[in-house]
């Protein structure tokens, strides 16, 4: 199992990959404005897990791929309720109101935009910015093995390198 975390912040209006260097954690967690923003699709038979679903069916896939998405949601949330970042869910396949319902307690929803996964990626993070959000990551509701502490983690690492991709097997 794979997942993906991208980061990127943004400096003087620039929106490209840059350092953090020149802050220290304590002024970190004071002044900058971190948000996830969760890829997900809201769970559909036949529409998620479609390659899993060959073997076990529409409905079997869609509930592993649900309860998959509810694990990362929820470690999502422990980040937020610490105060270390906030949360959007990035929502495809239902209107805001089934995504909110089905993922609860996140700062916002967002729905995607039609495209590929490079224009969605690059409309977010615009989006983002524009709102005033310095660090930005994208994770994907994919991510049975994600925890919090990993996510902090590559956080608090972003300040000592210009840009990072975890890749976790």
């Amino acid at each position: 199992m794979y997942w993906y975390l991208f980061l990127i912040t943004e400096t003087c209006g620039n929106f490209s990959v840059c350092s953090g260097r020149h802050m220290n954690r304590k002024s970190f967690r004071k002044t900058q404005k971190t948000l996830i923003i969760e890829f997900a699709k809201f769970p559909q038979p036949g529409y998620v897990k479609t390659r899993l679903a060959v073997k076990l069916g529409n409905e079997s896939a869609c509930r592993i791929y649900n309860s998959i998405a509810q694990k990362t949601h929820y470690e999502l949330l422990t980040l937020q309720e610490q105060g270390i970042a906030q949360v959007i869910v990035y929502g495809d396949g239902a209107d805001r109101k089934s995504i909110s319902r089905w993922l609860k307690d996140s700062y916002d929803v967002w729905l995607q935009p039609h495209g590929d996964l490079g224009h969605k990626l690059e409309y977010a993070f615009f989006r983002a910015f524009k709102m005033g959000f310095q660090t930005v990551l994208a994770v994907g509701t994919d991510c049975p093995g994600l925890m919090a502490e990993k996510i902090q983690e590559a956080i608090e690492q972003l300040f000592q390198a210009t840009s990072g991709l975890a890749v976790n097997q």
